[in-house]
């Protein structure tokens, strides 16, 4: 979580520095934020990890695998934000929290599984690669994507074609993809929505990315 709270601040920032730039301001963009975890060892020699306690309604936005949940824009751009910011070679998502302050996020990264400098970071839920895919193909830039002049990720021809309906569930979009679910989120294996007619902005031009 560390590493995602980094991510945060970076993100805060640049949302400030552009709508200082902007005369439309924030575009609807929030302020974000991750808790920091602690490990507690007690006198017994045992250990835990514990978090401060957060008040309110714990809300999920998006998982590890592709699936989004509801309208929210911030949470999705975050994501979005850490992949381009980190060179496309890292993305967290399984944002979750209350408001926007997030808990217990997935780092999808390369190298993935039990390769590099990172083998003893890396965990199932890391689905590298196809982490990333699966993210993409289901983002639908939006005004914040554009406050922050990220590029747009363009799908190419066959992805397009195997786009979900307007309401499809994450088993379609991984059948769509030719994947196998491959993450112990069981959120994955509910019949979630994602809605993606209610999304503005979406460009499909025929490169692979573009900039406004």
């Amino acid at each position: 979580q560390a590493m995602a709270k980094h991510s945060a601040e970076l993100y805060n920032a640049e949302v400030a520095r552009r709508a200082a730039e902007s005369s439309i301001g924030r575009e609807g963009a929030h302020y974000i934020d991750f808790l920091l975890t602690h490990i507690i060892q007690l006198s017994d020699g045992s250990t835990y990890g514990a978090e401060a306690f957060v008040f309110g309604s714990y809300e999920k936005y998006n998982n590890n695998s592709g699936g989004t949940m509801g309208d929210r824009r911030t949470p999705q751009t975050f994501s979005y934000f850490s992949w381009v910011s980190s060179g496309r070679c890292r993305m967290i998502v399984d944002i979750q929290g209350v408001d926007d302050l997030y808990t217990d996020p997935v780092v999808h990264f390369l190298p993935s599984h039990e390769s590099g400098s990172f083998k003893t970071a890396d965990s199932p839920v890391n689905l590298g690669i196809r982490g990333f895919a699966l993210f993409l193909w289901s983002h639908r830039y939006n005004e914040i994507d554009r406050l922050l002049q990220l590029p747009i990720f363009v799908l190419s021809r066959s992805e397009q074609e195997a786009r979900p309906p307007e309401a499809c569930t994450i088993q379609d979009l991984h059948q769509g993809l030719g994947l196998q679910t491959s993450t112990r989120d069981t959120a994955t294996r509910k019949a979630e929505t994602v809605s993606l007619a209610s999304v503005r902005d979406i460009d499909l031009r025929a490169t692979s990315f573009a900039s406004e």
